[in-house]
This record gives structure tokens, sequence and C-alpha cells, in this order.
């Protein structure tokens, strides 16, 4: 049970994130909070304006990755303790944590088949995604390394209390890997230090087989994001590796149904404990899972629902998938059209191969959306 509040140690520097990220040592704009742009319904509008703006550059941080290493100064996770599942394309991105300790479930088919106390122990675990966005080299207390902020649009631990310090921190790439060259590993660096220059939190992150993104060869790097009036979901691809997540089905009012808490793990805890069952299943009602495209079929090999694990991801011949059939990549360079999946449209912030490969990929032709399509 102490998997949550490990991670929650770690990742705020043993308690002293938000004291080390009083200005003017390590200033920050609002704006840059994680859950800023989530809170005022804005991921929408201000993704598409960065996609259409930012350049994508090449980024070391491109891929799929594990993680071996996450510590702090007096705390520490490794991959004996975390399976670690990080989707990144230049814009878009995909980061589901789970416990090693995690039971497997195998009695249930879905939430409905879980016990109280079974609830409890599958909301300790973490998947979120957003836009991934540079801000270049830094100088900032001598640190001269290019810096990340992450902006999240769907977030298994967001209850309505936003985090009060950036996700933002500095990519360290291994020697001779620097200009852009993926590697095989690279280290996050959080932003803000302890004085005597020591960074507050630390993640090494390693390459997963099959991403097809190191060195100068790229293989195909897409991001999707379903269109505004439904669902919210994103999916990745990075070379034979696939992610996917999707927002709560229904949306809560954080407000009234928040109370106070500060984690998914602790609303699970106080609903439960007040008979409140209903409340615990919708707050954990998001769904993710990352999965290897093989001869055109896209399988589930690891998912917050473990349920979901050795499922397809689109329906195929018949075969249930946790996605419509795909039906058509619209016309445009890349997919610009957007793509239509089970009659949802979803747009393509990002992809390296053309239309028709991009239809390949999904086993679907180039066309028109079909005439009962939901934008």
């Amino acid at each position: 049970m102490d998997w949550s509040s490990n991670q929650s140690r770690i990742l705020s520097g043993d308690n002293t994130s938000v004291q080390l990220y009083n200005p003017p040592l390590y200033p920050y704009r609002p704006t840059e909070l994680p859950h800023s742009l989530l809170q005022s319904n804005s991921t929408n509008q201000t993704f598409s304006s960065w996609a259409a703006s930012d350049p994508a550059p090449a980024s070391p941080t491109v891929g799929v990755w594990s993680r071996p290493l996450f510590a702090s100064k007096w705390a520490h996770s490794s991959s004996h303790t975390d399976d670690v599942y990080n989707h990144q394309t230049c814009r878009l991105f995909i980061d589901i944590r789970i416990p090693t300790s995690r039971p497997a479930f195998s009695h249930a088919s879905s939430l409905q088949g879980l016990s109280d106390e079974e609830l409890r122990l599958f909301a300790r675990q973490h998947a979120f995604a957003g836009y991934n966005r540079e801000v270049g080299v830094t100088e900032a207390n001598s640190v001269n390394l290019p810096a990340c902020v992450r902006h999240h649009c769907i977030d298994w631990n967001f209850v309505g209390q936003a985090r009060a310090r950036p996700n933002k921190w500095y990519v360290e790439v291994e020697p001779g890997q620097e200009g852009g060259r993926a590697g095989k590993q690279w280290r996050e660096l959080a932003f803000a230090q302890h004085p005597g220059g020591e960074h507050y939190y630390v993640e090494r992150w390693a390459r997963r087989e099959g991403d097809l993104c190191e060195g100068e060869a790229r293989g195909p790097v897409v991001a999707l994001r379903a269109a505004e009036g439904g669902r919210d979901g994103i999916i990745v691809v990075l070379g034979e590796l696939f992610a996917y997540i999707l927002d709560r089905k229904e949306a809560v009012d954080w407000e009234q149904e928040g109370r106070g808490c500060g984690s998914t793990q602790d609303l699970v805890d106080e609903a439960l404990a007040s008979g409140n069952r209903a409340l615990a299943e919708i707050v954990l009602g998001i769904e993710a899972g990352a999965g290897r495209i093989r001869d055109g079929a896209w399988t589930v090999t690891k998912a917050v629902r473990p349920w979901d694990e050795g499922r397809k991801l689109f329906a195929e011949r018949g075969a249930e998938g946790l996605l419509g059939a795909p039906d058509c990549v619209a016309g445009g360079e890349g997919g610009e059209g957007g793509v239509w999946l089970g009659g949802r449209k979803w747009n393509v912030f990002e992809s390296n191969i053309g239309t028709a490969a991009l239809a390949a990929l999904l086993g679907c032709g180039v066309g028109q959306p079909p005439p009962a399509a939901k934008l």
C-alpha cells in the first residue's frame, strides 16, 4: 500500500520541492504548472496551437523507456519495484507506472469484480499523458542543459488539486550522444536544486527494445489525440511499440467530490470508507496500456487494467478490441485530415510517415470519413 506514497516522496524531493521552487532562484510561470491547462479546459486549443508552431526537433528523449532508477536524496525506487512504460514523441507522451507488486487480479474482468480492498490496491498505480514542450537550453544556476516542461491532459492522480510545482526538468545525455542523437539511456534531472547544486530528484531512463528510435535511424513515430467533444484519449506509436490512454468516461465535479484529497489513492480510500464505491470506480475509470504491433495486430502486453492484457487495441476480423476498428485516414500530408477510429475522429499531432503508410500501419484505407462519423 505504500508504493504511491514512496513515489510521491521521491518526486517531491523528500517533501522539499515546493520550498525549493520559491523565486527568484527557481522562478516559474503559473502556466507551467502541469494541470493549469487541464483546470481551464484549454488543453485541446493550446496543444493544437503548439503543434502548429513548435518545431519537432530530433530529441534524445524520443522513444519508449523503462526506468531503472528514480531517486531523491533519501529515497529511491527501481525497475525491481516499478514497471514503467514512458512513450515519448517530439510532442505528446504517455507515461504508465505500475508497481511490480501489484496483484494479477486474475479472477476479475472489470472493476466490479474487485473487492473494496483490491480496489484500494488497484488505485496504487499511475498513468498520465499530455504535451512535452522543450524550453531550450537554460544556464540558470550554471546548468547548461536543455529543459522540458510537461503539460498533462489526462492524469490518474488528478482529483481536483493541482500540483503546486512544474513538471520541469533537464535532459542529460551520455557523452557522445549530444546534438539530439538518440542513445540507449538518458537522465532526467529536476529543474530545482538543493543548496549545493544537487537536483532534488533524478530519473534514469533506458530504451526498450523495439522502439526503432536509436541512433540516426527512426521508425514510425506517430501521435494521435481524440478530437474534442467526447472522451479524451491519446495513442502514440514508436517503431513496433504503442501506448494508449483513455480518460474517465464520466466527468467528476471535483469541487464537490474531491473532498480536498490530494491524490486518487486518498480519494478512493475515503470514498470506500464512506460507502461510496460508485465514486471510487468512476475515479478509477482511466484506461491505459502499452503493447507491440506484429503482423498488423496491435496487442496489449501491459495495462493498468490487467484483464486488458492480451487483448487487441483495435477491433479486427470480427474480434472485439479496446477501441473500434480503424475506418480510414483522411487525405492530406501525413494524415492532416485526421484518423477515424470506430466512427470517431482522432487528430494527427505528429507523424513522420506519409498518409498511405499511416493507413497501412492502422490497417485501413485512405478516404472519406464514414457517414455517421463523429467529430
